[in-house]
């Protein structure tokens, strides 16, 4: 049994709601074999900005200065959150 028949047994055995998780992860591996030549498909891989920045060293992310924001509230704006229920995004207060 080749390791591709293997995995696909074991996808019919997970339960529905571990799916999503495993097509997350194959996704990414797909897209990290197109950055890497192990493909031809990249239509739906990221783009050469997306590469960029998944392979950039931020492990000194926290010496960088904090950006100044001058005179602008950086905090102004409307709120955004999900309602389930509704399906939708909801912008400021919902009214």
């Amino acid at each position: 049994m080749t390791d591709k028949d293997r995995l696909k047994r074991l996808i019919d055995e997970l339960p529905d709601a571990a799916a999503g998780e495993l097509l997350d992860f194959a996704e990414f591996l797909r897209a990290k074999q197109a950055r890497a030549g192990m493909s031809g498909d990249q239509t739906n891989g990221p783009g050469d900005e997306d590469c960029a920045w998944l392979d950039a060293d931020l492990s000194r992310m926290g010496e960088a200065e904090p950006y100044e924001w001058g005179d602008a509230d950086p905090l102004a704006g409307e709120t955004v959150s999900w309602d389930a229920r509704a399906g939708a995004v909801i912008v400021g207060d919902g009214r």
